[in-house]
């Protein structure tokens, strides 16, 4: 075989093992728990904190997701708006029917 046949087909070896180890990372295995939901003044969104657990192969995470109030949390269907580096309680406030106020720690990654 030439060089570069080998390169590629070494290539596509480490990405067929990635994906097999790392594909699920995200998947239906990871645990999703709900910190905290809060509904607009309106009644017509709310806002839902919550961290995704897969195990020892993530670390902790906060993330904040609006939908309409009336569906049921779907991180899938409705994906987070913000992300954030760690375990946190967020300050989640409604200004009005349509502006959401969120205080995080001035230490945090996002």
């Amino acid at each position: 075989m030439r060089p570069r046949y080998i390169i590629a087909l070494s290539a596509l070896c480490l990405a067929a093992v990635g994906v097999a180890t790392f594909g699920d990372i995200g998947g239906a295995d990871c645990g999703v728990d709900v910190f905290d939901t809060r509904t607009s003044p309106d009644g017509r969104y709310k806002a839902v904190s919550f961290g995704v657990d897969c195990g020892a192969t993530t670390g902790f995470n906060t993330q904040l997701s609006i939908l309409p109030a009336t569906a049921a949390f779907d991180r899938d269907a409705y994906p987070p708006q913000l992300i954030l580096d760690g375990k946190w309680t967020l300050a989640i406030l409604w200004k009005d029917d349509a502006g959401l106020v969120v205080t995080i720690p001035k230490t945090v990654r996002i």
